[in-house]
């Protein structure tokens, strides 16, 4: 008998046999694949978090008090800042 308990002999395999390691082979990569992309998912939503944190707060040093997601409309003389022309 095998050592490993595959195959009739200790120098042959049997297809079904070899086919299960395969499976097996599979199955432990895909685990050890679905782990990684678990991590990387974690620390990419944690650097997405970072990097809005860090965006909110140049913002906010740029332009205390102003709401976040308002544009100014005017440059730092007061005039317009739009290129396009005033529609009256």
């Amino acid at each position: 008998m095998a050592t490993f308990g595959l195959g009739a002999s200790e120098r042959h395999i049997g297809t079904l046999d070899a086919d299960g390691v395969a499976l097996a082979a599979i199955q432990g990569l895909y685990d050890v694949m679905k782990a990684e992309i678990e991590h990387r998912d974690a620390r990419i939503e944690a650097l997405e978090n970072r990097l809005a944190d860090l965006e909110r707060l140049i913002r906010e040093s740029i332009h205390p008090g102003r709401p976040l997601g308002e544009e100014s409309t005017t440059d730092s003389d007061g005039a317009r800042a739009d290129p396009r022309p005033e529609v009256r």
